[in-house]
């Protein structure tokens, strides 16, 4: 899937999942298996969270790669125009966010790149 641009709406977030889930089915990844629900749930979470605290723009991108030991993954990159960062760990109203612990649960590995354009968080589940 190219990346796709979308407004931090939340009526978007349901068309970025059918997104995903169509790039998933290109990949011949079943989006209803273990894979496929990973990547959508992650995609999910990093829509929300660009649309709820970067409140930009935010590009989605799911693409088919190798990790560095050469294995198929399916990888998420979820871009916006903040450059505000915020961990796993971070702490909102006295209560932990779990986003991205799921994030990091459900994947391989995950990141967050910062850049001129903001910062792009990524994730890649094993195929």
């Amino acid at each position: 899937m190219r990346e796709t641009t979308h407004q931090p709406e939340t009526e978007e977030l349901a068309g970025v999942r059918e997104q995903v889930r169509d790039a998933l089915r290109a990949m011949h990844v079943d989006p209803e298996g273990e894979t496929g629900s990973a990547v959508v749930i992650i995609a999910d979470e990093l829509a929300v969270n660009a649309v709820t605290h970067a409140r930009t723009p935010f590009g989605i991108v799911v693409e088919p790669r190798r990790d560095d030991t050469g294995r198929d993954v399916v990888h998420i990159g979820v871009t916006d125009e903040a450059w505000s960062v915020r961990g796993p760990e971070t702490v909102t109203d006295g209560r932990p966010r779990m986003g991205l612990q799921m994030v990091r649960g459900l994947s391989v590995r995950w990141g967050i790149e910062t850049h001129d354009r903001g910062k792009t968080v990524w994730a890649e589940v094993r195929r």
